[in-house]
């Protein structure tokens, strides 16, 4: 499950990831397939107030609304919620389910 913020994110932020080998078409198409291939759902309204980046606030509301297993994540803030949310950076998540 996806929300349209967090497709939005990506679009922004993976251009200025150098090892993503990917031109800004390239993510943007990606992100056009992840649209049709998804659930969207609305990240709702609900704050956290110990997350540190209120930037963030949208997509820890995608975690609450989706109720999926886990949240995948390279971002440290989010991370240090993994106490009271299924957040994981994605080597863990890799080594835990990867093989």
């Amino acid at each position: 499950m996806l929300s349209r913020y967090i497709l939005d994110e990506m679009v922004r932020v993976l251009p200025r990831i150098s090892r993503i080998e990917m031109t800004s078409e390239q993510i943007r198409e990606l992100c056009d397939s992840l649209l049709f291939l998804s659930e969207i759902v609305d990240p709702g309204t609900g704050i956290e107030d110990r997350l540190r980046d209120s930037a963030d606030q949208q997509i820890l509301g995608t975690l609450r609304t989706s109720r999926v297993d886990y949240l995948i994540t390279g971002d440290k803030d989010l991370q240090a919620l993994s106490d009271r949310y299924p957040i994981m950076p994605p080597a863990a998540f890799w080594a835990k389910h990867g093989g």
